[in-house]
């Protein structure tokens, strides 16, 4: 199932939410900020998301990776009070033009964001997590501290976790025999054909990203943290200031 797009045409979005959160010039949005609002107002004019779906394999591995998270690592179910990647974007109950899809959501409790990056940035994110540092996390990583912000206000919740993984290799090989030899793509909802760098006449491991298992670093990295109410009240403000520029360019 693909994520509604009809939701986010126009809409801010938390995945791109930080590019409203620049400092302002002589009290004016920058050029990053109006860059995204005049996005959404060309999407009111086109009636479609600007962007066009991509599918590489790093998306496509992240992905798969996203799931076995959530689903085989963390347990994770669906339920009355947990919603597991959702395919439903939530819309601010008062700003409409604001929009963000958690990865999960504790009803009233939590909002959980999870990352499945490369080596290089995996490695970053992960130190930066274990810092356990709001601020740190906002200057080294704005993009994801921000979306992690975001869905908590879309989620009406004050509690937070940030969440990287990279699976061992131990994990993945199990992982490759069982996509070879049973339907796990299919059941946890992907397209075998996606993923034919995981045959085992194809698969060489030093392709995907994963861990040794004697590996310094976890495979799992988190951060839970209460959002600061002076960033959520930030956050609210900017995307209010871009409402209104985005109005003003709608309706000229």
């Amino acid at each position: 199932m693909a994520l509604n797009h009809s939701k986010r045409i126009g809409r801010f979005t938390s995945s791109q939410i930080s590019r409203l959160c620049t400092s302002l010039k002589s009290g004016k949005p920058t050029s990053a900020f109006m860059t995204y609002v005049e996005e959404k107002a060309d999407e009111i004019l086109m009636c479609r998301i600007s962007d066009v779906t991509v599918n590489t394999q790093a998306m496509r591995w992240g992905k798969l990776m996203e799931k076995v998270l959530i689903s085989d690592e963390l347990n994770y179910k669906e339920d009355f009070n947990v919603k597991v990647a959702s395919e439903e974007p939530i819309i601010h109950s008062d700003l409409f033009y604001y929009s963000g899809t958690p990865d999960i959501e504790h009803i009233g409790l939590k909002s959980i964001e999870v990352k499945c990056y490369y080596p290089k940035k995996f490695t970053a994110l992960s130190r930066c997590l274990m810092k356990q540092d709001t601020e740190l996390l906002k200057n080294s990583f704005p993009s994801e501290y921000w979306q992690t912000i975001s869905n908590g206000i879309l989620c009406n919740v004050d509690t937070v976790e940030l969440i990287c993984f990279m699976p061992y290799e131990s994990f993945v090989l199990n992982m490759v025999e069982e996509i070879n030899e049973s339907d796990f793509l299919e059941a946890r909802g992907f397209d075998l054909t996606d993923y034919f760098f995981l045959e085992w006449r194809d698969f060489n491991i030093s392709n995907v990203p994963s861990l040794p298992d004697h590996s310094k670093l976890k495979n799992i990295n988190r951060f839970e943290f209460t959002i600061p109410q002076e960033d959520k009240d930030f956050l609210l403000e900017r995307v209010k200031l871009a409402g209104s520029e985005l109005q003003k360019l709608t309706e000229s």
